[in-house]
């Protein structure tokens, strides 16, 4: 009788050891394609091959934490990631020649625009580097738990729902490079204050919108 019962605690704890293998595993996925090459071996062609992330890509990865995009990956569209709430962290192949990735960020390979910055990356406040020169459409959205948000005066669009749904966002600072901004960059911050300088286009955007906003002193610049 003890027998039989130990050979059930052993299943058990074996089956146990099985399933948290393959929930974590689960949450980690690496992106990449076959290259034509390989799959055509026999045909000869130097055109290049455009590996496209999209929404059906990760349309059954809801519960993704880590995405590794590999170098293969040229084209990552607009609206990619919003059903990704749970993702943590992007990491991108130094060999990819489109993306980059800092920190966990998603940025295009020259860094001057923010591409994606995910959902679940668990950080109050960010310094957006300097050199960055636009924010994509849904960069920020959704994330809950982003509070203060610094824009580097390199920084000069912001875009369509750029921080749409980023509920808990306080604070955004936006210096006066900042030469456009969307409609609806902020929609669904119900907490937020916009901090800017006086007559820049924050400030009358800010008027038009009817978003709460302080201003900055010179001595801030």
């Amino acid at each position: 009788m003890i027998i039989y019962i130990l050979l059930g605690i052993s299943v058990i704890l074996l089956l146990s050891i099985i399933y948290i293998f393959y929930s974590n595993n689960k949450e980690k996925l690496k992106l990449s394609f076959k290259s034509k090459s390989s799959e055509n071996n026999n045909e000869e062609d130097s055109s290049p091959i455009e590996h496209i992330l999209n929404k059906e890509s990760l349309k059954d990865k809801r519960d993704l934490k880590e995405l590794i995009i590999e170098e293969d990956v040229t084209i990552i569209e607009d609206k990619c990631f919003i059903n990704s709430s749970a993702l943590a962290s992007i990491n991108v192949s130094e060999e990819n020649e489109n993306y980059c990735s800092k920190l966990g960020v998603l940025f295009t390979k020259d860094m001057k625009k923010i591409v994606f910055y995910p959902p679940n990356k668990k950080t109050s406040t960010y310094f957006i580097p300097q050199g960055v020169e636009s924010i994509n459409t849904h960069a920020f959205f959704n994330n809950s738990f982003l509070k203060y948000i610094i824009i580097p005066t390199s920084l000069n669009y912001i875009g369509e729902n750029s921080f749409v749904n980023c509920k808990f966002i306080n604070q955004v600072v936006i210096p006066e490079s900042v030469t456009e901004i969307h409609p609806n960059a902020f929609s669904l911050c119900p907490r937020i204050t916009i901090r800017c300088y006086k007559n820049s286009v924050a400030e009358d955007f800010c008027k038009k919108y009817f978003i709460p906003y302080e201003l900055l002193t010179e001595e801030i610049k």
